[in-house]
């Protein structure tokens, strides 16, 4: 999508979170800028937590890939708020 980061883009595709923290760690061990932030606001963890829920990608995201947990989005969203959203449908 426009103004999606591939490291974004993999967080919401990938089958499972364990598979999107797997590409993560690649782009990070190839220097990528991990705590940018897409269209909207949202960033890494958010888009984690929206599509992969809960689990050790989050936390890998605030110590290793430089995401502030206390970020929010334009909606004014926080990653907590994304993890409610988990597995919703997408119409908001």
């Amino acid at each position: 999508s426009d103004g999606d980061t591939p490291a974004l883009l993999c967080a919401y595709g990938s089958p499972t979170g364990h598979d999107a923290l797997s590409c993560l760690q690649l782009f990070e061990a190839a220097g990528a800028d991990l705590a940018l932030v897409g269209r909207g606001g949202v960033n890494l963890a958010m888009m984690l937590a929206r599509y992969q829920g809960d689990g050790p990608w989050l936390g890998w995201c605030y110590s290793q890939a430089g995401v502030d947990p206390q970020d929010t989005c334009a909606k004014r969203r926080t990653v907590v708020d994304y993890i409610a959203l988990h597995g919703q449908d997408e119409s908001d």
